[in-house]
């Protein structure tokens, strides 16, 4: 087996990676500044097909993407916006607001790759938990059912 000819610099890390979320053109501050982790996976259903002949196939249904959020609480930044953008709103029967997330990956080799989450829904899944000596983290997820590459 010949080894690969790669080096240490040439692996995408964790800090390469940047996260903001607009709604109607202005960036919504949750508090990404402290943002410890991102995740995003497409959902794909995949349905076998059984022919008569005895062969198989898996069928891709592509669904939408969905990922997480893990953020660092420095202040009340999350649940304020979710409060008056989310519970309020909604509780006083306003349509549950999207949101277009924007990931953003600087490269080994110096260029940037963009990724659009468009008509993103935001789930608040955990605002926490309170610990001695420990930090707080809170959870973030979304589901939109289209990823733009640009």
């Amino acid at each position: 087996m010949v080894a690969p000819n790669l080096n240490a610099g040439q692996f995408t890390l964790g800090p390469n990676n940047s996260v903001a979320i607009f709604n109607g053109g202005a960036e919504i501050n949750i508090g990404l500044l402290t943002e410890i982790s991102w995740m995003s996976k497409q959902e794909i259903e995949k349905k076998k097909i059984n022919l008569m002949s005895g062969y198989t196939f898996l069928l891709p249904f592509i669904q939408n993407w969905t990922g997480e959020i893990h953020i660092q609480r420095t202040d009340n930044s999350l649940d304020s916006v979710w409060y008056n953008m989310f519970e309020a709103p909604v509780k006083a029967g306003a349509a549950y607001p999207s949101f277009n997330i924007i990931q953003t990956i600087r490269e080994t080799n110096g260029s940037t790759s963009r990724y659009t989450f468009q008509g993103a829904v935001i789930f608040y899944d955990d605002a926490g938990s309170f610990q001695n000596e420990e930090g707080v983290v809170q959870k973030v997820s979304f589901s939109a059912p289209l990823r733009i590459v640009s």
